[in-house]
């Protein structure tokens, strides 16, 4: 009977519990997950500190499985002397594995939202970038059970398992409603008959909204986008 590859034959929990420890440093540090994001590979190691196995509920596990009343217990010594007894171990992944980190600094972000500001007589927009979200929870899960299929089984030919990633494209800015709040209709100065004070002018500001529309589509993410505005300087000014 074989554990994780260790051989535990005829040993009690303790002593395959201990066989295992032992073992399993060399056998983690042999062994890799790979998994693909956005068509670059990436390689989990069994040795890195966000990977675990557990020798003692390997051995117990192996002991269970030998468990059972006299004729089943029959049959799996008669299987295991035929063939052997390979059992797997179960690996977990707690935290963040340096490969998967790399794969969110190079492909994930959060999303970021238009913005845009009047600066004299041109509004400028800063486009938006989409946000990349790798699902790591479920990749984790993938990824130590499939370390646990090659501490098993050093010999499998196992294909990269492909990342999951959500993209959430920013919003498109309210062109409308950007019109509303910078249009202005220009006014002359004059003098107030009531209060006998010059009311200040007024300069026009105007532009088209699907015009700057268009301008903005056609920008990469990221980008800064210029757009002109039509000012309108008051005849009489204060």
């Amino acid at each position: 009977t074989s554990v994780a590859g260790v051989d535990v034959s005829g040993q009690t929990a303790g002593q395959a519990a201990g066989a295992l420890a032992d073992a399993l440093p060399e056998r983690l540090a042999a062994s890799g997950a790979d998994f693909t994001c956005e068509g670059q590979t990436y390689t989990v190691t069994g040795d890195d500190p966000a990977v675990s196995a557990d020798p003692a509920a390997g051995a117990e596990a192996a002991l269970a499985e030998q468990a059972g009343d006299f004729i089943t217990r029959g049959g799996r010594f008669l299987a295991a002397l035929l063939g052997g007894q390979k059992l797997p171990l179960g690996v977990t992944i707690n935290g963040t594995p340096e490969a998967v980190a790399q794969a969110e600094a190079d492909w994930a972000g959060p999303r970021q939202e238009t913005t845009w500001a009047l600066e004299g007589d041109r509004l400028v927009f800063q486009k938006g970038v989409t946000g990349r979200v790798i699902d790591t929870e479920t990749l984790n899960g993938q990824l130590a059970h499939r370390l646990g299929q090659v501490l098993s089984d050093t010999q499998g030919d196992y294909p990269p398992i492909e990342a999951q990633v959500t993209s959430e494209a920013p919003e498109e800015p309210d062109f409308e409603a950007i019109h509303r709040e910078l249009s202005v209709e220009p006014a002359d100065a004059y003098l107030d008959e009531d209060t006998y004070e010059i009311v200040p002018s007024v300069t026009g500001v105007d532009f088209d909204p699907e015009a700057a529309r268009a301008a903005l589509e056609g920008a990469d993410e990221g980008a800064e986008v210029s757009f002109p505005v039509e000012v309108t300087q008051p005849a009489i000014t204060t």
